[in-house]
């Protein structure tokens, strides 16, 4: 590769091979690599203030911790979103019955079965404060 470029070449092919050698010289230099993917120790979120998203797309945002809290903020300074794990109903019991029960007896164990799995969702349910 010549340390000057000719800024009026005569020679296309020259041209070509030269812009080929200094690209592969730049990529070299900024050490391109597939991005990671997959951490092997974890990573540490320090608590901030929310960050600056003005300048990202809105399809794009940042994850971070407030007030020991996950949270996302969306580009363009979108309101920002606690994250929170999504409630889960527990498991529910096989409703057993014999051959002597009534279908009331069996409909009412299932639905007291249900209803036991919607009140432990909705006490351990936190609502968000979308409005920041």
């Amino acid at each position: 590769m010549t340390n000057r470029f000719d800024p009026l070449p005569t020679d296309s092919n020259r041209l070509h091979r030269e812009l080929e050698k200094r690209v592969e010289a730049l990529e070299a230099r900024a050490g391109l690599r597939d991005p990671i993917t997959e951490l092997s120790l974890g990573v540490i979120l320090r608590g901030m203030a929310a960050p600056d998203t003005s300048g990202l797309p809105a399809t794009d945002g940042k994850v971070y911790v407030k007030g020991g809290r996950l949270t996302f903020r969306g580009g363009g300074n979108a309101v920002e979103v606690q994250l929170v794990p999504i409630p889960k109903a527990g498991h529910v019991n096989d409703v057993t019955g014999t051959a002597d029960d009534t279908y009331g007896t069996v409909e009412r164990d299932i639905l007291n079965a249900l209803v036991f799995a919607v009140n432990s969702m909705l006490a351990n349910f936190q609502l968000v404060d979308l409005m920041g």
